[in-house]
């Protein structure tokens, strides 16, 4: 599985169309929604801004923009299957020209679009991780911060709490709970 480690852009020109790509690493759909109303903010002259973001573990969302069925968001999520991508938002903008380009034509428009940005923002691979609360006392702190962890949030009281990705499923603690896999 692969992500995309910065902002790709890309431009795209065809028969006076004018198509620009966006590719962008997202953690959360909150942070997805928030790149689409940026977008529309910047482009509000865009003819169509068509978009597709997958978040692990199953969120989807496909989103065409008035253009004709299966010319726009469908090869964008083509991609993005073809090339095994998760935690990833592409969006391409197009500012229609006045030359209507065809199912084909608007297929390889987006795609080619897409592709651009995608290789722009520098896929990479995930490593899946268990993502496990912990419960500690505070005399284990060192040693469980010295085990290869990424810590994701602690939590402080009479015991501190850690909730970690690990590539191990349990660890030498007596209070370890399993919640989830992540990628990371």
């Amino acid at each position: 599985m692969y992500t995309v480690t910065k902002l790709g852009e890309s431009s795209v020109n065809i028969s006076r169309s004018r198509f620009l790509g966006y590719c962008k690493p997202v953690a959360n759909q909150e942070e997805a929604e928030n790149y689409i109303k940026q977008l529309k903010r910047e482009h509000p002259q865009a003819k169509h801004i068509v978009y597709v973001y997958k978040i692990e573990p199953n969120i989807i969302k496909k989103y065409n923009s008035s253009e004709p069925s299966g010319t726009g968001a469908p090869p964008i999520f083509n991609l993005i299957e073809k090339h095994n991508l998760t935690n990833i938002f592409v969006a391409v903008v197009r500012y229609f020209g006045g030359v209507l380009l065809g199912t084909g034509g608007l297929v390889r428009a987006y795609s080619d679009t897409a592709m651009q940005a995608i290789e722009n923002a520098v896929p990479r691979e995930l490593t899946k991780y268990y993502k496990l609360e912990v419960e500690i006392p505070f005399s284990d702190v060192s040693i469980l911060e010295k085990m290869d962890i990424v810590v994701l949030d602690r939590i402080y009281g009479s015991t501190v709490k850690y909730i970690v990705a690990s590539k191990k499923k349990q660890l030498p603690f007596d209070e370890v709970n399993y919640l989830e896999d992540v990628w990371l």
